[in-house]
Formats: structure tokens, sequence, C-alpha cells
């Protein structure tokens, strides 16, 4: 394989959209191909010419822009069920996070263990989606794998099953363990449904999907310790993780059936089987077996293991929007551990009525999924420039967040209706939602097909090793730091100074988000198209 063919395969996805283009009328696969050979004097070069393996070959395309196999092209209600089914899979998935913080108590009484032990099971499960994104992420990206539902429908398989022994285990490194690898099966829609949604929809619709996701992936950790903080009560811990094979081994069962394959290189590849089989012509090829006859397995590993590490420390400008939500992540889940000192530590909640507290934070994510599409809808046809459109919606939760986090940390003390300081939580939560959304966007704008999905990875990676590391200090710092009357006072100052110093980022991409996305874009491999 030459130096020209690996460069070909890096930006193949951008480039599999420009091969050799038939006639838009609807017809059959081998009239499309009869039609475009006949038209070959007028295409595009083969811009595999100095592939080895792609010598007289015939690359197969798309039959116009207008093909209904596109998956950009797909009837509404079929990309509506494939935005569900994954925005509701994730949701699940980040609920069977959040869902084991009230079960803490009982598994340090039933497995004597402290506290930092009896919070591993948190940990380990959000640093599970990290390690989980290096491997599965980049793995719909390769050829080889066959698209993106093989590897959602295998992981969502093994993690249903590892609820089981979740369920039945009493000893904390067994139960560590589980966890861990629970977490990073769980990992596939958290890191890839950008790139899976990205498949199917266009701008502007491509960001409405995203707020769809983004709310699902937002509500799971709000919903997990009030669902789980009804089951310990009412029943034990155990149940939780029974609760969890359900929800998972259910949206399972969903996804075989309703999910179909979006990966356009994969698509384009039965095509290419299907078009040899009605012309017995073994020279037809895709785009993508192209390059899965040219990648060695060295390459394939290094796409697999490296490649979202190498965006996350080449790319800066990624690795601080990565640090920017891996602290609202981290806050998050410093509010888990929050919630228990303010609600009942000085206001007397039961579980259940913790796990309400919660939905103050539910509220604040359904005002920011309100009031952003509202913005898309207005600002989304008057700023040209997306990089603009998603950077100052970013500034805007940048800013409102730490006035959430210290309302909620100064409004949570003797002498106060518990009430008021969930207008803190609703804050909080409004902007959260915001960032997230809004960098999401930038990120899914920022590159092309062809890294997107690893970028999304690098995201993942960054803040689920810092959300997972949060919890096991975020206790000890809120009693380290706790004055009379004032239990986190303080300890949400320090957080609200640290979410301060990060409003400069969003205004710094305001300016230089396009010099940064023209970048982005050339070197793998896209163009930009506003």
């Amino acid at each position: 394989m030459t130096s020209d063919s690996n460069s070909s395969c890096d930006s193949s996805d951008e480039r599999k959209l420009e091969f050799t283009t038939t006639q838009n009328e609807p017809h059959s696969d081998l009239e499309s191909f009869n039609s475009g050979k006949e038209h070959e004097d007028e295409e595009k070069p083969n811009p595999f010419a100095d592939v080895e393996f792609a010598q007289g070959k015939t690359i197969v395309d798309w039959d116009g822009p207008d093909d209904p196999e596109n998956p950009q092209n797909w009837k509404l209600w079929r990309k509506l069920v494939v935005t569900i089914l994954i925005s509701l899979t994730t949701t699940s998935l980040y609920m069977g996070a959040a869902i084991y913080s009230p079960a803490i108590p009982e598994v340090m009484r039933d497995m004597d263990v402290p506290e930092v032990k009896a919070a591993l099971g948190l940990t380990l499960f959000v640093w599970g989606y990290g390690i989980g994104s290096l491997w599965f992420s980049p793995m719909s990206e390769i050829p080889f794998f066959r698209g993106r539902n093989p590897t959602y429908f295998a992981c969502q398989f093994i993690f249903a099953i590892l609820q089981i022994p979740t369920a039945l285990s009493n000893h904390i490194g067994g139960f560590a363990v589980l966890r861990f690898l629970g977490g990073i099966f769980a990992s596939p829609p958290l890191s890839t449904a950008g790139a899976t949604l990205g498949d199917i929809w266009v701008l502007p619709a491509y960001a409405v999907a995203l707020i769809i996701w983004a709310f699902g992936a937002i509500a799971g950790p709000f919903l997990g310790p009030l669902i789980g903080g009804a089951l310990v009560q009412g029943h034990n811990r155990h149940y939780i993780f029974w609760f969890m094979l359900a929800v998972s081994g259910g949206m399972f069962v969903l996804m075989i059936i309703f999910l179909p394959e979006t990966s356009a290189q994969e698509l384009l590849t039965r095509k290419a089987r299907r078009l040899r089989k009605e012309t017995g012509d073994p020279n037809i090829v895709s785009p993508g077996e192209i390059i899965n006859h040219t990648q060695t397995v060295k390459e394939i590993l290094k796409l697999m293991f490296f490649k979202p590490i190498e965006m996350t420390i080449m790319e800066p400008v990624l690795l601080l929007i990565d640090l920017h939500l891996g602290l609202v992540y981290s806050l998050m889940y410093l509010y888990f551990e929050a919630f228990p000192l303010v609600y009942q530590g000085l206001y007397g909640f039961n579980l259940v009525e913790l796990g309400c507290a919660y939905l103050s934070l539910l509220i604040g994510a359904v005002i920011g999924c309100i009031v952003y599409l509202g913005y898309m809808g207005y600002a989304g046809p008057r700023i040209t420039e997306l990089e603009k459109l998603f950077s100052l919606s970013a500034s805007f939760g940048a800013c409102l967040l730490p006035v959430g986090i210290m309302i909620f940390g100064w409004c949570g003390r003797e002498g106060f209706n518990w009430s008021v300081s969930m207008v803190g939580n609703i804050f909080f939560a409004w902007a959260a939602f915001i960032l997230f959304q809004s960098y999401f966007g930038f990120i899914g704008i920022m590159y092309p097909p062809s890294a997107v999905g690893s970028a999304f990875a690098s995201n993942n990676i960054v803040r689920s090793l810092m959300g997972g590391a949060f919890p096991l200090f975020g206790t000890v710092m809120y009693n380290h730091t706790a004055i009379d009357k004032y239990p986190v006072g303080w300890g949400c100052t320090i957080l609200g100074i640290v979410a301060l110093m990060l409003i400069p980022l969003p205004i710094y991409l305001y300016f230089r988000g396009k010099s940064l996305r023209e970048y982005a874009q050339k070197k793998y491999g896209g163009k930009l198209h506003r």
C-alpha cells in the first residue's frame, strides 16, 4: 500500500459521496450501475487511483443526491425512530451510573467497607464509559467491523447480562469489577450517538436531533437517583440491578427490531455486494471494501486504541472543550454527593424525597431544552457562521453555571426553605444542558465524518475520567469546608470559581471558531458547507 492510499483511507468517510455519481431517477441498483457506466467520461476522478487494489475496479456510490438508500434521504418517521431509540438507550445507560448513588450507604453496611470503597461502584462505572469509548467508538468508523449496529447490539446485550452477577454480588472486589465492565459495555451509545445522528440528519435538523439526544443524556443522571432511592427504600440495593436488567434488556430487543444500520460506508458495501451478485462482475467494490482490503492490522488497532487519544492530545481546542464539559459532568456527580448533606442532613428528607429533589435538575434541563430550541429557531437562520451560533449559546451557559452553583451552596442552609436552594439546581441544570448541547454541536460541525466519532470519544473519555474521580473526594471536600449552618457553601464556592475561570473559552471560540474549524476540516479531509 502506498503512502497516497494511506491518505485516501484516512478521509474516506468524507470522500465516499464524491465517487461515481449515477442518475437520480428511481431505478434498481443494476440500472443505476449500468447508467453510471455510460457516463464514466463525465464523472469525477477516482480518489483511490493510487491504491493498487482499486486498479480496474468500479467504485459504487449513491444514485445521485436523492438516492432513498442514503440514510440522509430516509423518510422522516424512520429517522425519528432511530433518534428516539438512540436517545432512550443513552438515557437508560447514563441512568446506570447515578442510580447506584442511593445504594452507597447500604453497600457500606452490607460489605463492611468505608464510603470511598463503596463509591467505587459509581466511579468505576463512569470510568468504564471512557475506557470503552477508546475501543467501541472508532470501531464504528472501521469497515472491518461492518458499521455501527454490530457494536451497538453486542455491547447492549453484554451490558444487560452483566446486571445479573452485579445484582447477586456481595463482595466489594467482584462488585467493583462488574461495575467497571458494565461501564465499558455501556459506552457505545454515549460516544457514537452523535455520529449516528449525523449519518441520517443534515443541518439544521441535525442540531434539533442533537438536542433530543442531549436531553436524553442529561436526563439519565437526574432520573437515576430518584428511581434508585425508591428501589432501595422499598426493597434493597439488589433491585437496582434487576431494574437495570429489565430496562437494558428491553432496549436491546427494541434495537434489534427497529434500529437500522446508518453507516453510509457499510450501506455502500452492501450495495456493492448486491451489484456483484446481479452483474456477476467481481470488480464492483465500495470505498469501505477498498479501505478494508488495504488496512493492516496495525492500522486498525491504531484507529481503535489511539485515534481518540491522539485527537485529545493534538487538538488543543477539543481538549479545552473536553475539560469544560468534564467539569460540568463532574459537578453533576458532586451534586449527588452534596444533595444528601443538604436535603437529608438539614431538611430530613428520606430516600424517596431525596430522589424527588433531583427532579429540580430535570426541570432545569427541560427549561434549557425549550430555551435552546427557541434560540436555534430564532438565531439559526440569522447567524450564518455555525461556529458563532454554537459558541454564543455556550457563552450564556458558561455564565449561568456558576450562578446556579453559588445559589445552591449558600441557600442550602438552616433558616431557608428547601425550595430556595432548588432554584440554584434549576439554574445549574439549565446551564449544563446549554453547555452540553452547544459543545456537542460545535464538535459535530468542526470535524468531518471520518473523525467526528473519535472526537466524541475523546470528549467522553475526558468527561468520564473527571466525572468518575470527583465522587471519591466530594464528601470529604464538603465536610472539610463546611461551616456552621452552611454544609456545602464554601465547597460550592470553590467549584463556582473554577466554573468562572472557564467562561473565556466559548468567547474565544466565538471569535476564532471559523479558522479553527477550517484547520480541522482540512487536517481530517473534510470541507466546510456553511
